[in-house]
C-alpha cells in the first residue's frame, strides 16, 4: 500500500476563485466529498480516512485535528503539511 503522503501528494486540485477543483488522485482512494476546506478520500481496503485541505485551510485543519483527538474516538495517525497543504489520516 502507498505511503499516506504519497497518496495524499497524488490528490491534485486546482483553485478556480475562490473554488476548488478536483483533478486527479490515487486509484487506491475512494472519493467521499468535499467540504468548504477539504477533500475526503476513503483508501481501499482498510478503515482509514485520508482528508487533504485546501491550501488556504491550514489553520482550519491543524485546528479539526486538535478538536477530533479532544473528542476521542479518532486516531490522527499522520499530519503533513507540504507546498501549503495539509494533510491528515484517521482511522475511527
Amino acid at each position: 500500500m502507498n505511503t499516506y503522503l504519497a497518496l495524499a501528494e497524488s490528490v491534485r486540485m486546482i483553485n478556480k476563485g475562490t473554488h476548488s477543483i478536483l483533478i486527479d488522485y490515487d486509484d487506491t482512494l475512494e472519493f467521499i466529498g468535499k467540504g468548504r476546506s477539504a477533500y475526503v478520500f476513503k483508501i481501499e481496503e482498510t478503515e482509514v480516512v485520508l482528508k487533504v485541505f485546501f491550501p488556504d485551510f491550514a489553520a482550519v485543519a491543524k485546528e479539526e485535528a486538535l478538536i477530533y483527538q479532544a473528542l476521542g474516538g479518532w486516531n490522527i495517525t499522520r499530519t503533513y503539511m507540504k507546498q501549503e497543504k495539509i494533510i491528515w489520516s484517521s482511522t475511527t
